[in-house]
């Protein structure tokens, strides 16, 4: 058994499309998600309670390899009464500033605050204790959820409309870590492998629209 330590939202968007490939390459082998907070993982992955990690800022080092993963753009996900929002393609960080935002974790918005201007300070700035949380309150007109674009599919069962965030595009940039100890043609190395050749599809096809939805009814979520 393989363990990966990474977060809630990749493990519920990403990773199932990620996994059935798994399964058919390695039919006998078990690539086991571990849910774990976003500032947490990359302390599993050092104290040996996982084998891969998949998050932000992991370790790198003469101990650990890191390989970028995904870049995935951020996205404004809000309740779809907001027409200011729904009108437009996409929507400015500045347009933003004075409304409240909702955050999935405390990490994340603190990259988001440091990678704009210092001229732009968010106002009214609420962080959730999960993205399940995060949602439902987005959902329910709390406030508008910034979140990367695969999170689309979890988005639309809300009915929660997205646009996509610029000037400055804020990117989530995802990596994955391996202990340098697995040797290059391990099981460990090759799933790593195989998860940085699969992630950007897998991501793709999370942007899609939903093929499920009612007929007649347009998806709320555009995509570029």
């Amino acid at each position: 058994m393989i363990r990966l330590a990474t977060t809630e939202t990749v493990i519920l968007t990403l990773l199932p499309a990620v996994l059935r490939i798994f399964k058919r390459l390695w039919p006998q082998g078990r690539l086991h998600p571990i849910d774990i907070s976003s500032s947490k993982i990359a302390e599993a992955l050092r104290n040996g309670e996982a084998d891969i990690a998949i998050g932000v800022l992991l370790p790198s080092d003469e101990n650990f390899e890191c390989k970028p993963l995904l870049s995935s753009r951020r996205h404004g996900y809000f309740e779809g009464t907001q027409s200011s929002l729904v009108d437009s393609e996409e929507i400015e960080w500045a347009d933003m500033a004075a409304r409240p935002l909702i955050f999935s974790s405390r990490t994340t918005r603190l990259q988001i605050e440091a990678a704009l201007p210092r001229s732009l300070t968010l106002k009214d700035v609420h962080e959730a204790s999960t993205l399940s949380a995060a949602l439902a309150m987005a959902a329910s007109g709390q406030g508008i959820l910034i979140s990367p674009d695969y999170v689309m599919p979890i988005a639309r069962l809300h009915h929660l409309c997205s646009r996509p965030l610029r000037c400055p595009e804020v990117n989530h940039e995802l990596e994955i870590s391996i202990s340098r100890r697995h040797p290059e043609h391990s099981a460990v190395a090759e799933a790593r492998d195989m998860l940085v050749a699969e992630f950007s599809n897998a991501s793709r096809l999370a942007r899609l629209p939903d093929a499920a939805s009612s007929p007649g009814r347009p998806s709320r979520i555009k995509t570029e």
